[in-house]
């Protein structure tokens, strides 16, 4: 139900400024605002990636980047609030891959809040059944990708994961815009 009244609140916010003229087709689209943590985390993503309706009810948020190129040229954003432990969740996505070189784990803090970033380089093994399913749908292995994953652990709700998988080459060139939507996480914890 919650994600049926999502979509048409979407395309209720998408008629009504169309309606009334504000919107041209000429316009460029915006970066998007996503609201985490109950209205506590503000992201401002990058004008360059497409929002796309998720793939499974536990994320909040999905796209791809970038958002012009066809879909094998294009790396999967998510956006979920989990729980589990912050070892336990870098270990599990570690699992997802075939390292070809050491992952890179840093911790920051950005907002008040601590960031724990990975960097992941190899080949990706998708679980056909989602990240949950141990493997029970097949796993597809995807070679030279790339894994850009945090953990914003929060100082009261929570942890939300943000994570960008695709090809290594394309996940690279995001990095950037990726960082800059980090250090531009505005709390209100």
């Amino acid at each position: 139900m919650f994600r049926s009244t999502r979509w048409c609140l979407m395309a209720v916010m998408t008629l009504i400024p169309a309606a009334f003229g504000t919107v041209r087709a000429e316009d460029p689209p915006a970066a998007s605002k996503m609201v985490l943590a109950d209205g506590l985390l503000e992201l401002q993503t990058p004008a360059d990636w497409k929002v796309v309706p998720p793939k499974s009810n536990i994320i909040q948020y999905e796209f791809r980047a970038p958002k012009d190129a066809k879909e094998a040229d294009q790396a999967r954003v998510t956006v979920m609030s989990a729980g589990g432990g912050i070892q336990a969740n870098i270990d599990r996505w570690k699992g997802q891959f075939e390292l070809s070189e050491k992952e890179v784990v840093e911790k920051k803090e950005v907002s008040g809040q601590t960031l724990h970033l990975v960097d992941l380089k190899g080949t990706f093994k998708e679980s056909m059944g989602g990240p949950f399913a141990g493997g029970a749908g097949g796993v597809k292995k995807m070679n030279n990708y790339r894994m850009l994953g945090v953990i914003i652990e929060t100082k009261n709700a929570g942890t939300v994961f943000v994570k960008m998988t695709g090809p290594e080459a394309i996940v690279e060139k995001q990095k950037e815009a990726w960082l800059k939507m980090l250090d531009g996480m505005k709390a209100t914890l």
